[in-house]
């Protein structure tokens, strides 16, 4: 018989139990190591897209002073 056909008890006598505690807790505590990693990838993400923000912004003012202030070439 299939061991999606089984019912719980048949299951636990084959021993085919896909609820296995300890396999359920590790399976947690994955699930929460992953989460806090990408937690932490999307705080150095953000800080990441602020610096760049940051950096953009000055850029676009020096350009804006380049133009205000034009350079003539001397001979």
């Amino acid at each position: 018989m299939s061991g999606l056909n089984e019912t719980s008890s048949e299951q636990s006598e084959n021993g085919n139990c896909c609820c296995n505690g300890s396999l359920v807790n590790e399976l947690i505590l994955l699930n929460r190591d992953l989460l806090q990693g990408i937690k932490a990838q999307n705080v150095v993400m953000s800080q990441i897209m602020d610096q760049n923000s940051e950096l953009i912004s000055m850029l676009q003012n020096d350009d804006k002073d380049d133009d205000d202030d034009p350079v003539y070439l001397s001979e």
